[in-house]
């Protein structure tokens, strides 16, 4: 059954094997990617991913992100209110070198999040705004800045990791 939390957590997965393909030092930001734990069913079966040809990290890693964006399309388009595959497909159209796409994708998880009066989900959402507006301009450090500082009662945590990256630690 392709639930939209079973599509969002195969694309989360995808997502976080990706990331372990990067280099050391290649990403300087914490990526605020969510499981979402409470499905409708308790056992999830699947087959194992078949590449067909032995391939590099690096295109591994594509594969991987475009499995990942795929997945995170097909839940938005069952359910377009549903925030956490939002916020995860605008984290991996960052990952994919496309910040300007991920800031829109965020825009519209950061609006719906704030209606449906989900300040973790809001949180996340402005974690990734912030991530997409340093690749858009890393010489602009205080609109990420802002946008972390905002998301700091919402995903203390990772609002903490990424001030801490944008100033280079």
């Amino acid at each position: 059954f392709p639930s939209r939390e079973i599509l969002n957590n195969a694309g989360v997965a995808r997502a976080l094997e990706a990331l372990a393909l990067f280099s050391p030092g290649d990403l300087r930001f914490a990526y605020p990617l969510e499981l979402d734990a409470d499905t409708r069913l308790r056992r999830v079966g699947g087959k194992a991913d078949e590449a067909g040809f032995v391939e590099g990290g690096s295109e591994r890693r594509q594969r991987l992100l475009q499995q990942a964006k795929t997945l995170f399309e097909q839940t938005r388009e069952r359910d377009d209110t549903y925030v956490p595959a939002i916020v995860n497909l605008a984290c991996v159209l960052d990952l994919q070198g496309e910040p300007e796409d991920a800031a829109y994708w965020a825009r519209k998880a950061v609006q719906l999040a704030r209606k449906q009066e989900d300040e973790s989900a809001t949180a996340r959402g402005r974690i990734i705004q912030g991530i997409a507006a340093a690749h858009l301009d890393p010489e602009d450090r205080d609109s990420p800045a802002d946008f972390f500082e905002r998301s700091r009662l919402g995903a203390p945590m990772l609002a903490a990791v990424n001030l801490e990256a944008l100033k280079g630690a």
